[in-house]
């Protein structure tokens, strides 16, 4: 089972929740929208309900157990809400009005910092101990973590309600995932050891993964470049083989795709893999296939 892309469209289902639910509150963000609407109208907007459970809304007040610590001097409370189970996927999430002349995310800022929440710990190649790095992820402002807990905040409209924020809780599987350095490795979930395998020179690389049935198993890369996909098969081929890996025979390359065979051996036990690079619209999909030998 991919538990990685699972956890990153459970996230993303969430990070849409709340705005359902910033959405949903009494007080309108724009003027053009209704000041009130009816609980039925958000519930029917927030995303595969039947997944996450129904969505709880508070008008004017915080949910019952949200942190005093986390509510700012001399705002106005709109209203907030729940969605999700706090075992797996919880969010929790309050808007606020701020008065004329204050600074919201620097206020926000400072009294989450105080609460203890501090910016996720970054994932570098050497952290994840293997298979596929990815680019560096831009900074994201207003991410945040206590223990288990994500916390990120940011305006519900910066263009016509620029002092009105959303300040949202995530926590369970989906807080621990994003909170844990250590969570986030694919290799981690991959009974194989795979060569650290860096991008190329100036590529983006993005959206890894990894799956495992029985005695063989995939992990997965995208990257974008102008680089051929039989120069990506030899960037990615020299980094396995420079990691243990012995390759078999000549590369297969053909018109946008790539692959070449390696063994190697896990402890006493001999394997074999794949490597595969194919184009795919406007980047390039790799995988690293294993499986043991019989």
């Amino acid at each position: 089972m991919n538990t990685m892309r699972s956890l990153r469209t459970a996230t993303a289902i969430l990070g849409c929740a709340a705005l359902a639910l910033a959405a949903a509150t009494r007080r309108s963000v724009a003027q053009s929208q209704p000041a009130t609407i009816p609980t039925v109208v958000a519930q029917a907007m927030s995303f595969e309900p039947g997944l996450l459970g129904r969505p709880q809304f508070f008008s004017g007040e915080t949910p019952p157990d949200w942190p005093p610590a986390l509510i700012p001097p001399g705002v106005n409370v709109v209203g907030g809400g729940v969605l999700g189970d706090a075992a797996m996927f919880r969010i929790r999430t309050v808007v606020f009005e701020f008065a004329a002349q204050s600074n919201p995310r620097a206020v926000i800022g400072d009294i989450v910092a105080r609460a203890g929440y501090a910016p996720p710990a970054a994932v570098t190649p050497h952290a994840q101990g293997g298979g596929f790095a990815e680019s560096a992820p831009p900074t994201i402002a207003g991410k945040y973590c206590s223990g288990s807990v994500l916390l990120t905040f940011g305006p519900v409209d910066s263009a016509r309600a620029p002092l009105v924020f959303a300040v949202s809780l995530l926590d369970g599987e989906a807080g621990r995932q994003n909170c844990d350095p250590r969570n986030q490795s694919m290799a981690h979930q991959f009974p194989v050891t795979v060569p650290s395998l860096k991008p190329p020179a100036g590529a983006v690389a993005f959206g890894g993964g990894s799956s495992w049935s029985g005695s063989s198993g995939n992990m997965t890369s995208a990257i974008r470049t102008t680089m051929a996909a039989d120069s990506v098969l030899a960037h990615y081929s020299a980094q396995l083989v420079a990691g243990g890996w012995k390759s078999d025979g000549r590369p297969a390359i053909g018109d946008g795709i790539g692959a070449q065979r390696f063994s190697f051996r896990e402890g006493k036990e001999p394997w074999t893999g794949a490597l595969i690079v194919m184009a795919a619209g406007d980047h390039l999909e790799i995988t690293v296939r294993v499986a043991q030998t019989q």
